[in-house]
């Protein structure tokens, strides 16, 4: 696979660092699989005193600047007790936007992945060694 199709499967969050910049100068690039990832440093570099413009896929939006400054609002209400990543995910969780929830167009979280992961995983053993396959037939109710 090469590089530009690889950027195609990117997030691209476009932002501009602290200070004085040139009116022509083209905004910075951070790519990341992750979509809580991108929000993340969105999150650190806005609370950095950067401008954190918009975040695309595959050249469509995905978020733009007042969207994500609502979500980047949203992440600094959370409370303690969660790194940057954690508090994406869960800002990410209460967005609206059915079309990020569907089908291949489906952010992509390491929470998520983790998740389907971990499913996979069950249904991988219990496929194997003949047990349910449904993980959750697996805890039982106290009688």
């Amino acid at each position: 696979m090469t590089s530009a199709a690889n950027d195609e499967e990117k997030y691209v969050l476009d932002y501009y660092t602290e200070g004085e910049r040139a009116e022509d100068e083209p905004p910075f690039k951070y790519r990341s699989f992750y979509l809580d990832d991108a929000v993340a440093e969105a999150w650190r570099i806005a609370r950095a005193g950067g401008d954190a413009l918009r975040i695309t896929r595959g050249g469509e939006p995905v978020f733009e600047a007042t969207e994500l400054g609502g979500l980047l609002e949203k992440m600094s209400e959370l409370e303690g007790g969660r790194n940057e990543r954690e508090r994406a995910a869960h800002a990410l969780g209460g967005t609206n936007d059915s079309q990020r929830r569907e089908g291949d167009d489906a952010p992509k979280t390491n929470a998520a992945s983790a998740s389907e992961s971990a499913s996979s995983s069950a249904e991988t053993r219990a496929s194997t060694d003949g047990s349910r396959s449904n993980a959750s037939d697996e805890i039982e109710s106290p009688s």
